[in-house]
């Protein structure tokens, strides 16, 4: 029997930088959840976070199409038939752990412009994906 769990998201400031992260706490299905882990504001954390893109399964880039980043867009993963989800407030950059390969969706909103799209991935799969809006 699969038991699911729903904790809020929380953001966090990391103590050395004093940059703030945020790391949402996923849904969880038998102890295995999806991780969405949002950061990349100043140049120091953007290039570390690029430089991990072969360590997540996928990485989220958020900008407008004139190439400006974006933070605080509305971001849910989901993988729909396993019922797992996490969904926070992400940006410039977002970084995505998944427990097993698989298909999931990703939903991202900024200033009431939706995307989704659907992506294959799977565990340190280094996958990227960017987001953009018009300005």
């Amino acid at each position: 029997m699969k038991h699911r769990i729903v904790i809020a998201g929380t953001c966090l400031l990391t103590g050395l930088a004093g940059v703030p992260a945020c790391w949402a706490q996923p849904s969880l299905v038998d102890g295995e959840a999806i991780v969405l882990r949002c950061g990349g504001i100043g140049a120091d954390e953007s290039t570390r976070m690029r430089a991990e893109v072969s360590m997540y399964a996928l990485t989220l880039l958020y900008a407008t199409a004139g190439g400006a980043y974006l933070a605080d867009v509305h971001t849910r993963i989901e993988e729909p038939l396993g019922g797992r989800s996490v969904e926070a407030p992400c940006g410039p950059v977002g970084q995505v752990s998944v427990p097993e390969a698989g298909t999931y969706r990703v939903i991202a909103t900024h200033e009431g412009v939706r995307q989704e799209h659907w992506v294959e991935l799977r565990p340190g799969g280094g996958a990227t994906l960017s987001l953009r809006w018009v300005d």
